[in-house]
């Protein structure tokens, strides 16, 4: 499996990329090239095509889940690939679907969901609804929905429209994540592990029992957090025993120096490449 960073918050030193507050991997096996997330706008299509990379053959998109950071990307690459004729399948949580708002400092409401709706979306792509873990290419799965068993992931990230439209916390019930399950062991790729990342590694084990777990790699949500919850999380990361950590996206800097305190961890930006067998 070969994994190349299109989109992240930095970029590799002495590469003509550019770098946003945003997310998108290319995943590469030997039957599948799949698009995860589309970042906060095109300009992941603007790296690829720098990195001589060509988008109009991939196999399949999928979301981590519905924030315009991850998604706003996806009528762009849509347009793309209808220029080339091609019409593939757009694999997400169905609750990516549904709209989503930040309630600024006075007041008002601000769309942070993705930029088109299902109707406008279906212009482009074959919509994939995925709620239970799905095989997308060659031991690649998207894990759908995710067990939220570990509580430091009940956090409400922005407001959703519940069944009488009167909006609530949103606790991104819709994030999900891809695993691929190699001979060097379990790859977890997640984009901002809403549902926690220890959810997310607890539940990889769980369908893969026995599995050692090669890498994580991803957003891991970790933004202004105390070092006392920030302990607490990677005493329970470490019961996984992971070989390496990847924090990229949404996880701060001083998130990333107390990681590395406790962990093998691997630099990442725009223009990474990742292999695993």
């Amino acid at each position: 499996m070969k994994l190349t960073v299109l989109m992240d918050n930095t970029t590799i030193l002495d590469k003509p990329y550019l770098s946003e507050s945003g997310l998108s991997f290319l995943i590469e096996t030997d039957d599948a090239k799949v698009v995860f997330d589309t970042g906060y706008s095109p300009i992941f299509l603007s790296n690829a095509r720098k990195m001589g990379i060509e988008l109009t053959d991939i196999t399949a998109v999928a979301i981590s889940h519905g924030h315009n950071d991850h998604t706003n990307g996806l009528p762009a690459l849509g347009k793309l690939l209808q220029r080339s004729g091609k019409r593939i399948t757009v694999i997400l949580h169905p609750a990516c679907l549904e709209k989503k708002w930040w309630r600024n400092q006075d007041g008002s409401l601000e769309e942070i969901g993705m930029p088109i709706d299902q109707e406008a979306l279906e212009m482009f792509y074959d919509v994939t609804p995925i709620e239970t873990p799905t095989i997308i290419g060659d031991s690649l799965y998207f894990l759908g929905n995710i067990p939220r068993n570990d509580p430091a992931a009940n956090e409400s990230i922005g407001l959703i429209a519940n069944k009488e439209n009167q909006l609530e916390p949103d606790f991104v019930l819709d994030d999900s994540a891809i695993v691929y399950d190699g001979k060097d062991g379990l790859v977890i790729i997640n984009g901002c592990a809403h549902s926690g990342l220890v959810n997310i590694m607890s539940y990889t084990k769980e369908l893969f029992p026995g599995k050692p777990v090669a890498a994580v790699i991803g957003g891991f949500h970790m933004i202004s957090k105390d070092q006392s919850w920030l302990g607490d999380t990677a005493a329970k990361i470490r019961t996984f025993e992971p070989n390496m950590i990847y924090p990229c996206h949404c996880t701060d800097e001083a998130s990333r120096a107390f990681l590395r305190s406790q962990f093998p961890v691997g630099t990442i930006g725009v223009g990474s490449i990742l292999t695993f067998k």
